[in-house]
């Protein structure tokens, strides 16, 4: 596993930290790339990640934690609890929001709100405003639409019935009790050791991910933890220490007819075995948490990049652990050009009349410029520079360069490739 994460690494496809664990013994976990470049700290076990959605089970759980002390149903009717109910909520019962039956579409699909309310501080009620009187998207209970929408009326119901914040609540009943002292509730202001910075890619360089404000999120999304805390977590669910057999047993049942998602956790299967999990994803960073409930096995992996291959390292840590095949990154060495081959490469090359290219040296690589679009390309020899899917290739007749070739993925299908030449018409 060592071998495979440090070639993951070294091939800038992972940035964050696992945990690899069967039958109640830690096989394997270690932090691999940085959790924050300012300071050049290290990603290790101990790292707090953002999880995503992997705080859905978290808020089932709370929900199931208050059925068992009799202070509600998840077949109520959510008008019970809510009074700021519309009418087209009337059919939805709590078990409809918990596996997303419900109707009500994702929050974070209204066209702007990224942009807008997703960046400010937000009470439960505001959010829940944005999208209280949009219509259903069928009629409740016949089809499935992931929705985080759901999982935010989830949190203001269990702050309603409870009588404390969400936060509060999972802290008292869950985090403290389980002794998960590395997970919580995120905010942006709270000075919180070992916390890893988001990161993204910006016209093939790496900046920080876009701001969040984490009410926003919410019981959808807000929470951060390690991979060791996630462990404990998933122990203390096999052990029925949060919640009965008898409700566990309904959070991991599969939907019939309409989707594999039981309440937070998501069925499957992986290397023909049997699995209980659910990834998350948030500004800048991606998380997943695999169960194999015959094997008594799970597989953790969290990142600080929107980028990292978290879903493929998953993958690659349960073929490792169950013997099955997997492949292993090519290592790619770092390439140095001349500055004067990148010198002689600089210049503006014309593809068709009207649409050109202007390639300029950066810090010992090439910055490729269209409008206002830009990205830096990584060399891969003399001759050849990469930026993640896409490539140039330059070409040289006697001694000067006559052309480029520029090679995209192409979009919506990244397997196939679209090339076009673009002559040089400018130094």
């Amino acid at each position: 596993m060592e071998a495979y994460l440090q070639a993951m690494t070294q091939a800038n496809k992972f940035c964050g930290a696992v945990l690899v664990a069967q039958e109640d013994q830690v096989l394997f976990s270690g932090g691999y790339g940085i959790a924050d470049r300012e300071h050049d700290a290290p990603n290790t076990p101990q790292t707090k990640f953002r999880l995503g959605s992997i705080t859905k089970q978290f808020t089932s759980v709370a929900i199931l934690m208050l059925e068992e002390q009799g202070k509600l149903s998840v077949q109520d009717p959510i008008s019970r609890y809510l009074p700021y109910s519309p009418e087209h909520w009337k059919d939805i019962t709590v078990h409809h929001l918990l596996n997303h039956t419900s109707g009500l579409g994702n929050l974070a699909d209204i066209p702007g709100i990224q942009e807008t309310k997703a960046r400010l501080p937000l009470s439960v009620r505001e959010i829940i405003e944005t999208f209280r009187e949009i219509p259903l998207e069928f009629r409740t209970g016949t089809a499935y639409r992931y929705s985080n929408s759901g999982y935010i009326v989830l949190g203001d119901i269990i702050e309603r019935v409870s009588g404390l914040s969400y936060e509060e609540f999972l802290q008292a009943h869950i985090f403290g009790p389980l002794e998960m002292a590395d997970s919580g509730y995120d905010h942006h202001q709270t000075i919180l050791k070992n916390r890893a910075t988001g990161y993204r890619k910006q016209n093939g360089e790496l900046v920080r991910a876009d701001y969040l404000d984490m009410s926003f999120p919410f019981s959808a999304g807000a929470l951060y933890s390690t991979v060791e805390d996630l462990y404990r977590w998933g122990q203390a669910l096999d052990a029925g220490r949060l919640i009965s057999s008898e409700a566990y047993t309904r959070m991991t049942t599969l939907t019939p007819l309409l989707t594999t998602h039981g309440y937070g956790l998501l069925m499957g299967s992986l290397h023909h075995r049997r699995t209980i999990g659910h990834a998350g994803g948030v500004n800048g960073f991606r998380a997943n948490f695999v169960r194999f409930p015959d094997e008594h096995a799970c597989v953790i992996v969290l990142c600080n990049s929107e980028e990292a291959e978290f879903v493929t390292v998953t993958k690659a840590l349960a073929a490792i652990l169950f013997g099955e095949d997997y492949e292993l990154p090519e290592a790619k060495s770092p390439v140095t050009v001349a500055d004067a081959l990148l010198t002689s490469y600089a210049g503006v090359y014309e593809i068709v009349p009207g649409v050109t290219l202007e390639v300029e040296k950066h810090d010992g690589h090439l910055r490729v410029t269209y409008g206002q679009a830009k990205g830096v390309f990584v060399a891969q020899s003399d001759t050849q520079f990469s930026r993640e899917d896409d490539s140039i290739t330059f070409h040289v007749s006697g001694e000067a360069v006559s052309h480029l070739t520029l090679s995209q993925a192409q979009t919506y299908a990244p397997q196939s490739r679209v090339e076009a030449t673009a002559r040089k018409v400018e130094e």
